[in-house]
């Protein structure tokens, strides 16, 4: 039984340590700091490896964080959405991801906004077309419309603006000349 009075003697030596920074932790998982908790936790485990309320501290601190990351996360996205900051949303949904890479309904989420996203881009760039062309800047408009077919090449109205304006800037060009 030497040994094991031995690995007695070792625990007793680091106790007090250990209980600080079991204490330590707990403090920290009051003040919801899961991230220094599970830190404090780990330092107390690695004294005393025997230490189950350490590794269970451990593991428990880093579960909360994880989880307080992703409600996070997800709340700001769905602020965002609500907002219809499509960005923003992206980019919260993405940083929820990054902490559960399996949630389908953020996945769902996300390729919803992305969707949304991309059809208020073609609306914004198609109404700037129409803006441009209702005050004769048929340059401008031509661009824009352009811009739309970039984001979505077979939209009708924007096929059909760009080449209604380039027939005005073509007849204008002959009339200049």
């Amino acid at each position: 039984g030497l040994e094991a009075a031995l690995q007695g003697l070792k625990r007793a030596e680091t106790s007090d340590r250990v209980h600080a920074l079991l204490q330590q932790g707990a403090k920290l998982e009051l003040q919801k700091q899961f991230k220094e908790a599970a830190e404090a936790y780990k330092q107390a485990f690695a004294l005393d490896g025997f230490s189950a309320a350490a590794q269970e501290g451990q593991s428990r601190s880093a579960r909360l964080e994880k989880e307080t990351r992703f409600a996070s996360a997800k709340a700001a996205a769905d602020e965002a959405i609500q907002a219809r900051d499509w960005n923003r949303a992206i980019a919260e949904l993405q940083n929820a991801l990054k902490v559960t890479p399996q949630n389908t309904e953020v996945q769902a989420q996300l390729k919803t906004a992305r969707a949304n996203a991309h059809q208020e881009a073609v609306q914004k760039a198609l109404a700037k077309a129409f803006d441009y062309e209702k005050a004769f800047q048929w340059s401008e408009a031509r661009e824009a419309y352009s811009e739309t077919r970039k984001l979505d090449a077979d939209h009708p109205e924007a096929k059909e603006g760009y080449t209604r304006v380039g027939t005005v800037i073509r007849a204008l060009l002959q009339y200049q000349k």
